[in-house]
């Protein structure tokens, strides 16, 4: 929208003041109407431009927060709330992301900028893309059914463990042409999830 035609508002005053002295009541009447007239055009253009601009601000709001919000979820060591979170990664983005926005980027550009530049400096998982949406990471979260998947894994054998008479003192699993639990094909979590009983008949086989 273009800005109305300058209107020097100073000397029509002063010309409305001597007109009033020379007694033209009537050009001085007119004059005022003009006055006026120029005044309300003036504020009309400055509100739209005041209501523009605190619209687009908003719209801005929400895109950087939405753009930030992805950002938190593929990448949790920018989540203030997340185990993983970095305060050290999450400033520095936030230092480049202003400064990106002084040098003329819009919020949700300069957020992508300084988010791919700290995540390839750290070396962290999969990038974003600048205008702040996420792309595809390298490594997909875990999902449930790979959780359920995992933990059936190891119930099936704590179970073929449990299955196992005891051993006699002295007499291994080897000895009686079983195959025992080799822990050294075991994750550390499927070691950790082992019972205790289980860990003691271990121990036992390895001394």
């Amino acid at each position: 929208e273009n800005a109305p035609e300058e209107y020097d508002f100073a000397n029509k005053e002063v010309e409305y003041q001597s007109l009033l002295l020379d007694g033209e009541a009537d050009k001085a009447a007119a004059l005022r109407q003009e006055i006026r007239k120029a005044e309300r055009e003036q504020i009309a253009y400055e509100m739209r431009q005041e209501m523009t601009q605190t619209v687009t601000q908003n719209q801005q709001a929400t895109a950087l927060q939405t753009a930030a919000s992805e950002l938190e979820a593929s990448f949790p060591v920018f989540d203030q709330n997340a185990a993983e979170y970095n305060a050290e990664y999450t400033q520095e983005v936030i230092d480049l992301r202003d400064a990106f926005i002084t040098q003329g980027h819009g919020p949700v550009e300069a957020l992508g900028k300084a988010a791919n530049f700290v995540i390839k400096s750290n070396d962290l998982v999969g990038t974003v893309g600048e205008e702040g949406s996420t792309l595809a990471s390298k490594k997909a979260p875990t999902s449930q059914d790979e959780v359920a998947k995992k933990r059936a894994e190891v119930s099936k054998k704590l179970k073929a463990a449990e299955a196992q008479p005891p051993e006699l003192p002295g007499e291994s699993s080897a000895d009686r042409g079983e195959k025992a639990l080799d822990i050294s094909t075991m994750s550390e979590e499927e070691f950790k999830a082992l019972p205790p009983d289980t860990l003691k008949r271990l121990r036992g086989d390895i001394i």
